[in-house]
């Protein structure tokens, strides 16, 4: 009788050699995707008066839930806050209008800007956009080893 642990990893080895991927990763969406998604998502109406942008923001994204077709919405974050603690307010009233259009003009009266991210728009103050943010896996050992070595010094 063969052990489970030889029959798992003779599967892997079969599924490698058939080039099927066995730890498959859910790719992100590139920002083309993103972009095209919000230009499908159609805002019936639209209608603020001196709300603040965050206020705004956060019924785009609830509006993209339910005016998608497919019901997944939008991502989005605010990325930072101002210094003084008062975000840009904004009067509006338009019916009709993209995703991706209200947000260019949200982003464009409240002096922000947004890009995509993976799946997510990050709206942030303009002049930002240049800013990457990157994520690494690091070893958790490793900071710990490196202590212990430093102490032995």
């Amino acid at each position: 009788m063969i052990k489970p642990k030889i029959l798992t990893l003779i599967a892997c080895l079969t599924t490698l050699l058939a080039g099927i991927p066995v730890f498959a990763r859910t790719p992100s969406s590139p920002p083309q995707t993103v972009r095209a998604q919000m230009s499908r998502i159609v805002i019936p109406e639209l209608r603020f008066e001196n709300a603040e942008v965050s206020d705004v923001l956060a019924m785009l994204v609830r509006i993209s839930r339910e005016e998608d077709p497919n019901g997944i919405g939008v991502n989005m974050i605010l990325m930072e806050q101002t210094l003084d603690g008062v975000l840009p307010t904004i009067t509006l009233d338009i019916r009709g209008i993209n995703m991706l259009d209200a947000l260019d003009l949200i982003t464009e009266m409240a002096g922000l800007s947004h890009r995509v991210d993976r799946n997510i728009v990050m709206v942030e103050g303009r002049g930002k956009g240049n800013l990457e943010t990157r994520f690494y896996a690091v070893d958790p050992t490793l900071f710990t080893t490196r202590m212990k070595a430093a102490e032995r010094r």
